[in-house]
């Protein structure tokens, strides 16, 4: 954007205001009167005219001038500014808030993880081990789960062929007595291994005993449980080959204690034992190789562990966060140099454009002026040339206009930074 101000038509406005035309009809009349001060009508209507064309060249170019003179205001900010001392304080006001707010946040992780530290120690005098908790990986845990489920759904499905046909129903009845097997030999195993197994290793006497309590009671139960599910299947067979009802009745009552037909046990009916009293050998196992072998004591470690890492991650987050820190402070610095500079040159532009910007207006100023007056002077020598009587005095001075042509008085605002 550059200052823009046009020339006026002065042979436009000749024409327009019929200056020779008008110089004639007042001088017929001896007007103005030779003792006057005061402009013919003409003469004002000239200094008027070129006025308003002064005006509405100055209007049309007032966003130049103050986008100008905003500029400047602008740059002196950044050029007055003091440097980075108020950046660099802000900066270090900025970085101990910071600070402090990581110290306070790794001092709670501190303290949470000497509590934890103090209950596992606790934990360890009360219940006189001397051994750290075994913590069972996620991976590890989610293996042992895996394994039971896949102990459920093969012994399922091995027991249902087992028992198609053999029980009433048909094969959804051997599906329902194989989930009810598999309940008890897997899962109720898997139970009973991860928490009454491990009660066998606690301090408190009460405990140890309840759990061995459970446990006689127990693996008598499983044992009998999968020898009458081999029994009836063997004697299951002779009935189904007999086809009696009797003989399915007294299957049924051969499958309970005591025992009496042990010698019928087929080939078949031993591996749906063996297989029963396997998986449940192994379940028992998983469960308490699940978690730490003594109660609780892999929960408070697990606590512990937990509140490490959330020291560890408050650790590493503080030198994250010191990081961007320190490097939002070096882009802060860069980003006000790169302003400073910025500023630098826009500042040396805006100089040059003011300097172009005064000798264009007064260029434009005295010749508007040079057209007012010389177009006064021919209406003045056309009215002195045909009046009867002296000419006032004023006719041998210029019209004084409403403008100056001096640029400092129009760029009165931003004339100290022409240099």
């Amino acid at each position: 954007m550059k200052l823009e101000l046009n020339k006026i038509d002065l042979r436009s406005l000749e024409k327009r205001l019929k200056v020779k035309h008008k110089a004639q009809l007042d001088a017929n009349q001896n007007i103005p009167d030779k003792d006057s001060i005061d402009l013919s009508e003409t003469e004002s209507r000239i200094k008027s005219d070129i006025e308003d064309f002064y005006d509405a060249e100055t209007n049309r170019n007032e966003a130049f001038t103050k986008s100008l003179e905003d500029s400047f205001s602008k740059n002196k900010q950044q050029l007055r500014a003091d440097g980075h001392d108020v950046q660099t304080a802000n900066l270090i006001i900025e970085s101990d808030l910071l600070m402090q707010n990581i110290l306070s946040k790794l001092k709670e992780a501190g303290g949470n993880k000497n509590i934890a530290k103090a209950s596992l120690n606790v934990f360890k005098r009360v219940n006189e081990l001397t051994r750290d908790p075994i913590l069972r990986s996620n991976l590890a845990q989610n293996l042992s789960i895996l394994l039971v489920i896949f102990m459920f759904f093969f012994e399922t499905t091995l027991n249902a062929g087992f028992l198609n046909g053999k029980v009433a129903g048909g094969f959804q009845g051997a599906i329902a007595a194989s989930v009810i097997v598999s309940f008890i030999n897997v899962l109720c195993s898997f139970l009973l291994g991860s928490m009454s197994l491990p009660q066998l290793n606690h301090i408190n006497r009460t405990r140890r005993t309840r759990a061995k309590v459970v446990i006689s009671i127990y693996i008598p139960i499983i044992i009998y449980f999968n020898f009458a599910m081999g029994v009836f299947r063997s004697v299951s067979d002779e009935a189904m080959n007999t086809f009696s009802e009797s003989a399915a009745m007294l299957a049924a009552q051969s499958a309970a204690m005591p025992f009496d037909d042990l010698g019928s046990l087929t080939f078949t009916s031993t591996g749906l034992i063996a297989t029963g009293l396997l998986f449940a050998i192994v379940s028992l196992i998983d469960g308490y190789k699940y978690d730490d072998e003594y109660p609780g004591f892999s929960a408070v470690g697990k606590k512990l562990n937990l509140m490490k890492k959330e020291w560890q991650k408050v650790q590493a987050s503080m030198t994250g966060a010191m990081e961007d820190e320190i490097a939002r402070g070096i882009r802060q610095v860069e980003e006000k140099k790169d302003l400073r500079i910025q500023a630098n040159l826009t500042w040396i532009q805006n100089v040059d454009n003011l300097q172009r910007s005064m000798r264009i207006y007064n260029k434009w100023a005295i010749s508007l002026k040079n057209s007012a007056n010389n177009l006064a002077r021919v209406y003045r020598s056309h009215n002195e040339s045909l009046r009867s009587t002296p000419c006032p005095d004023y006719f041998n001075e210029e019209l004084e206009l409403g403008f100056s042509e001096d640029p400092l008085e129009f760029f009165s605002s931003i004339s100290h930074e022409h240099i």
